[in-house]
Order: structure tokens, then C-alpha cells, then sequence
């Protein structure tokens, strides 16, 4: 497997988008809206990861292999204040559990550590269990609570911070 950093390649962000939003609706069927959930297209996937990328504090890594993109992890830098934030982090449905998901997260920290940041903020739905769960085991500590909203439907979020990484 490889991970690396990618650009706007349109091949990539087409895969990190169908990656993405296949994710959301088996991840967060239940927790949002049916109608949310069939709202979401793979083009405007594509048009919001590539306007995340024109923000040079964002970077994306993909995990590839035989030559298909199977996960990837999405963050910013805050230089001023050496603050990152984890946005996403999804993997292939039909790869879950396979320790996927962990070598980017460690892919991740490393460029973090690279650009000299020392505390990474995620934010996760906080009737995604599994999520909170899985940062916590990965150092995580809860950090404060918003609210949300998708298709009218309002959701409690949750932020988990590493404060030294």
C-alpha cells in the first residue's frame, strides 16, 4: 500500500469523493435525515474537495493499492497558533477494519509533526460512537460539544483534541 500527499488530480479527487460519500451513508444512516443522506451526489463531493485543496493550509493523503485509491485523511495547518485539525478521515466501506484507517492516521501525524504542530482538533457526530471511540484509543481526549445541522435535522457533535502530539 501507498500513502502519499496528493494535488487536484482530478482521478484522485473523484475517488476520495466516491470514498467519502458511500462512507456517509452507511456511517450515518440513522443518525441524519434518509432525504440528507440521498442528497448527497459524488459531483458536489468533487467540487468541495477540490475547493478544499485551493486553501493551501489543506492537504489531503491517499492510501492506494493495485493502483485504487481505498482511503484517505484530510487536515489544515494553523501555523500561527501550531494548531492542526483532523476533517476527515474515511477508508473504502469494504476495507473498514483492516488497519487502513490507522496508517493514515499515523501518515497524518507524522506530516503534523513535520510541519511543527503540536495539538490536532477532530470533530466527530457524537452518535458516531465507533468514531469517538477509535480516537480515544488513539490518544484523543474529549475537548467541547456543538451543534449541528443536516436537512433541518440538528446534531450534537463532539470535538476530541490531541493536545501534544
Amino acid at each position: 500500500m501507498q500513502i502519499y500527499l496528493i494535488d487536484k488530480k482530478i482521478e484522485e479527487i473523484k475517488a476520495i469523493s466516491k470514498i467519502y460519500i458511500d462512507s456517509w451513508r452507511i456511517t450515518y444512516d440513522g443518525f441524519v435525515s434518509d432525504s440528507y443522506l440521498k442528497s448527497l451526489n459524488y459531483h458536489d463531493a468533487e467540487k468541495k474537495w477540490t475547493e478544499f485543496l485551493n486553501d493551501t493550509k489543506n492537504f489531503i493523503f491517499v492510501a492506494k493499492e493495485n493502483n485504487q485509491v481505498i482511503g484517505f485523511v484530510a487536515g489544515c495547518i494553523d501555523d500561527e497558533n501550531s494548531e492542526g485539525e483532523l476533517y476527515a478521515l474515511y477508508v473504502d466501506p469494504a476495507l473498514k477494519n483492516t488497519g487502513i484507517g490507522s496508517k493514515l492516521l499515523d501518515k497524518f501525524f507524522e506530516h503534523m509533526k513535520e510541519n511543527n504542530i503540536t495539538s490536532i482538533i477532530v470533530w466527530a457526530m457524537s452518535k458516531n460512537k465507533n468514531a469517538i471511540s477509535y480516537y480515544k484509543h488513539k490518544g484523543a481526549v474529549e475537548y467541547n460539544h456543538r451543534m449541528n445541522s443536516f436537512d433541518g435535522e440538528v446534531v450534537e457533535d463532539t470535538a476530541l483534541i490531541w493536545r501534544q502530539i
